[in-house]
């Protein structure tokens, strides 16, 4: 069975999937939806009615009728729907090379100006404000951002089986002449568009900066762009253009996506059919809470996917292994997470989750080794029990640390219900200068009482039985003369 994919961005990503420059793709995928020429902006914004298909006249291919259309509509999200891809492969050239434009009545529209005032649809739009990273950078990646965001929580309750994949792009500056020769793109587009090194280098900053943001913050998988391989070419099918690559790079493009594909890293694998070495499987899309994962098996969270969970057990900026036990017959099931690390300790917190509702992480484990401080400015958030160690550097910079000075090992209880036990106590190898304090703090209300100072020197002085003492060495002394 061939597998299901969909495309959105630009034709460097849809003729991906193009015989003209992929011969043998249909061999490997099904292409069951695509979007070409539209803002992840205006995807999600509200939809724009039409009447009928009469309305779309003007001086346009039918091609570029039904971008339009699309635009309007947003219907690629219920194609999305519809259709379930395996996979879909987007980029945002279009994002950062057009941007979009805001109508008087709060609509949006991908800024295609230059095509789509040939419709005579179009005189019936009334703009408001043309938004581009060139002019407007902040509040335009603010916007982006806003519907990215969205787009990735629409991904997540209705396209939950689809992995997105991120094709990078990068604005070609030189491209091959048909007598093979290296000329310069925006010499050959000087008379068409007026783009300049410098407007090109912003645009790529700008994509660079949304592809970056959809890797890291939803751990998406990506083709990468080889700058040194990959250029403009005068004899691509569409033209000489600044998306519009060399053969090479559709080749190589298409073998990194297949490769990506035939290593199954998104495939539902069942834990007892994981082979020694194998791979662990990959958080779903767009989840923010661990206890949704109910699938049986081996999980991995890279640092950037733990720090989005809400429910974590920590604050640290590790990966994790991730293991959901199986049902007992009841509606709750284990879950267990390990730090994967080779520097500090290996910290496992398990829970029980699926019922009416999650018990707390309770850690199991901490290792040989004293833990690492979290990120906090505060030792009164660190709350989870184990030995750690503070450097003096790490001291100073903590509000309510006693002294601020020299290095501590603290030690943190497990909790009584509400409340926990901290233990400071100075890294020092001189008895004069030994020092511990000792305080409760009350994690539920975030309060807690002041550093109590053990005093070893003067340990349950008191002035009577000092002044006693006192009095019977001074008979004890006379007595001697005496005799």
């Amino acid at each position: 069975m061939l597998t299901k994919i969909a495309t959105y961005g630009c034709c460097a990503t849809r003729d991906l999937f193009n015989k003209a420059f992929v011969s043998d793709w249909k061999n490997h995928f099904q292409l069951v939806s695509y979007q070409q020429h539209c803002s992840i902006v205006s995807l999600m914004s509200k939809p724009i009615a039409i009447d009928s298909e009469d309305e779309l006249q003007g001086d346009l291919s039918e091609f570029e009728k039904s971008v339009f259309k699309q635009d309007i509509l947003k219907s690629f999200l219920e194609t999305l729907k519809t259709t379930q891809p395996e996979y879909l492969v987007l980029d945002f050239h279009v994002d950062t090379f057009n941007g979009f434009i805001e109508l008087a009545d709060g609509s949006i529209i991908t800024n295609r100006i230059v095509r789509y005032k040939k419709l005579d649809i179009f005189k019936n739009f009334e703009m408001k404000k043309v938004f581009s990273p060139l002019e407007n950078p902040t509040e335009f990646k603010k916007r982006w951002i806003q519907s990215f965001n969205r787009f990735m929580q629409f991904m997540k309750e209705n396209c939950p089986n689809t992995q997105l994949i991120i094709n990078r792009l990068e604005v070609a500056r030189m491209y091959y002449s048909v007598d093979n020769q290296m000329e310069s793109m925006i010499e050959r587009r000087k008379n068409k568009d007026h783009h300049n090194a410098e407007t090109l280098a912003k645009i790529d900053e700008c994509i660079d900066y949304f592809e970056r943001y959809a890797i890291n913050n939803f751990d998406l998988r990506s083709l990468d762009f080889n700058s040194e391989d990959y250029f403009g070419a005068e004899n691509n099918p569409w033209g000489t253009c600044y998306m519009h690559y060399n053969p090479y790079y559709y080749k190589q493009k298409f073998k990194d996506l297949w490769n990506i594909v035939e290593n199954h890293f998104h495939a539902p694998t069942k834990l007892a059919s994981f082979a020694p070495g194998g791979l662990a499987k990959q958080i779903p899309i767009g989840v923010t809470n661990l206890a949704d994962i109910d699938e049986v098996g081996v999980y991995y969270l890279t640092n950037a996917t733990y720090l989005q969970m809400e429910d974590r057990p920590t604050t640290d900026n590790a990966g994790y292994f991730f293991i959901v036990y199986p049902r007992n017959g009841k509606a709750g099931f284990m879950q267990e997470l390990r730090k994967s690390t080779v520097a500090f300790s290996i910290q496992i917190f398990v829970r029980i989750a699926g019922g009416k509702e999650n018990s707390k992480w309770n850690m199991v484990n901490s290792g040989f080794r004293t833990l690492s401080i979290p990120d906090v400015t505060k030792i009164s958030e660190i709350s989870e029990p184990g030995e750690y160690y503070i450097t003096a550097e790490q001291a100073k910079k903590m509000e309510d640390h006693p002294t601020k000075k020299n290095g501590w090992y603290l030690t943190v209880s497990k909790k009584n219900h509400d409340s926990l036990k901290q233990l400071l106590t100075k890294n020092t190898q001189n008895d004069n200068a030994f020092e511990e304090y000792v305080r409760i703090v009350n994690e539920d209300k975030g309060s807690y009482l002041k550093w109590k100072k053990y005093h070893f020197d003067n340990a349950g002085f008191s002035p009577i039985t000092a002044l006693r003492n006192f009095k019977n060495r001074v008979i004890r002394k006379l007595k001697s003369m005496k005799a």
